[in-house]
């Protein structure tokens, strides 16, 4: 589960991919979103943890837009 957002122009991902740090590196998926007939976005590019999965700095929690 996550946020999609689409991300125009190119200049705009590369400051988030700046923003992102080495914590996280960015792959290629494809994605359904929720509601709306369950809509497929081929080739999202999403940002995923590049480190350990067992991280103690990895934590679950919830995206707050009001923070």
């Amino acid at each position: 589960m996550g946020m999609l957002w689409h991300c125009e122009p190119e200049a705009h991902f590369e400051k988030l991919r700046a923003y992102e740090t080495g914590a996280y590196t960015w792959m290629e998926y494809d994605a359904v979103l929720e509601g709306d007939g369950g809509e497929e976005v081929r080739g999202a590019r999403v940002f995923v943890w590049a480190s350990d999965a067992n991280d103690e700095e990895l934590k679950d929690g919830v995206f707050d837009f009001k923070w």
